[in-house]
């Protein structure tokens, strides 16, 4: 008699999988890792792993699935007037949560991966333009109601400010020590200069 599957812990164990593969993937980048070290990590055994995921691939497209979502998610809370208007005051420890605030703190590692990848680059490239454009309507449409200064270039501010967020997400990943408090203290400094 075969056991009855369990949704819970079906998704409990892809769970359990993919934060292992994450601490994994995070000390040997995706093509280092190996699935055995995967199995370690997440205490299970590889055919545990092989039943929810198909090959290494599939994994990595998992984390680097819940990681864009994050992403996005910060993207669409914070590109509005009361966002923008956060991050202008905005503290060193609530930055470097900002910055980390993904489940995995595999930002770059899922960027570049989707890059590499001619099948899947097209995609990322979409999704980021649709979030750039994302900002940039809200900021034009803060210009009309009178919370974005009528000079500022709305897609020109919004490179500005990915571009910030990317390379502060870059810099926490490569361990690059920045002072905190100045840097979120800059970014208000930045953000009224372009939008007040």
């Amino acid at each position: 008699m075969s056991r009855k599957k369990d949704p819970e812990l079906n998704e409990h164990r892809k769970a359990e999988i993919l934060r292992g593969a994450a601490r994994i993937f995070k000390e040997k980048g995706f093509h280092g890792a190996r699935t055995e070290e995967i199995c370690a990590e997440a205490g299970i055994s590889p055919g545990t792993l092989f039943r929810h995921f198909p090959d290494k691939q599939a994994i990595i497209l998992a984390c680097v699935e819940i990681e864009f979502a994050s992403y996005r998610e910060d993207v669409v809370r914070l590109a509005n007037k009361e966002g923008l208007y956060w991050m202008m005051g905005i503290g060193g420890d609530e930055l470097l949560a900002l910055i980390q605030s993904s489940e995995f703190n595999l930002h770059a590692d899922s960027w570049l991966e989707l890059a590499r990848d001619p099948q899947r680059a097209p995609h990322l490239l979409a999704m980021d333009q649709d979030l750039r454009d994302l900002l940039a309507q809200r900021l034009a449409r803060g210009k009309a109601e009178g919370w974005v200064r009528e000079s500022v270039n709305a897609v020109g501010a919004t490179n500005i400010i990915f571009a910030i967020f990317t390379g502060l997400i870059v810099d926490r990943q490569q361990g690059i020590r920045i002072d905190i408090d100045a840097t979120a203290q800059a970014l208000g400094d930045v953000l009224k200069s372009i939008l007040v």
